[in-house]
């Protein structure tokens, strides 16, 4: 009685379950969550509220997670009684009697819904901005390409220098005249 109030009490979804995976205890925030009398929340099937899109890898993982008799961890979305989608993180043990026989599994699920939405965004901010990134470069390329036109159709010498003064760029007619190519005159000092 003592453990159910304390149980109750927690603001998160915890339960406990026997070795035939109902469970034999559901704490208030866990009945809330499902929308369920207390009875009908011990023998609910939890499998039929998890997204389409978690459900396989969800269940696979809790299956490897239970065979392991080892705590295990699943992260997907459930739908809550209201209708609404929340990703679920649910952390699992092993119980184990006196005699240290397995007799099912205790957990606790918390609501990461702000995290996972904000991680969701933070990857989308950055599609967004490697995508911006990607058309600034090829705007430079582009942009770098239409000068080297200009600069190698010029029957004038067009140089470019560094800010230290070293060569960086001659165009043909200069190379030409001069019998040099780029290799020979890139980083040497102009003056």
């Amino acid at each position: 009685e003592r453990f159910r109030l304390i149980a109750d009490s927690a603001p998160v979804p915890m339960w406990v379950t026997r070795l035939d995976r109902t469970r034999a205890f559901a704490n208030r925030a866990y009945v809330e969550f499902l929308g369920l009398p207390y009875d009908e929340a011990l023998i609910f099937d939890w499998r039929t509220i998890i997204h389409p899109d978690d459900v396989a890898r969800i269940v696979q993982e809790s299956l490897s997670g239970e065979a392991s008799l080892k705590p295990f961890v699943l992260e997907g979305r459930y739908r809550r009684a209201d209708g609404e989608w929340r990703w679920m993180r649910s952390e699992s043990q092993p119980r184990w009697d006196p005699s240290g026989k397995h007799i099912g599994f205790i957990g606790a699920a918390h609501d990461i819904t702000a995290s996972k939405q904000a991680e969701i965004d933070l990857r989308q901010d950055n599609v967004r901005l490697e995508g911006r990134v990607q058309e600034r470069t090829n705007q430079l390329r582009s942009n770098e390409a239409q000068l080297r036109a200009i600069l190698e159709t010029s029957n004038q010498y067009q140089i470019l220098l560094d800010l230290d003064g070293k060569l960086i760029y001659a165009n043909a007619t200069a190379l030409a005249d001069i019998k040099s190519d780029m290799d020979a005159l890139a980083g040497q000092s102009f003056w």
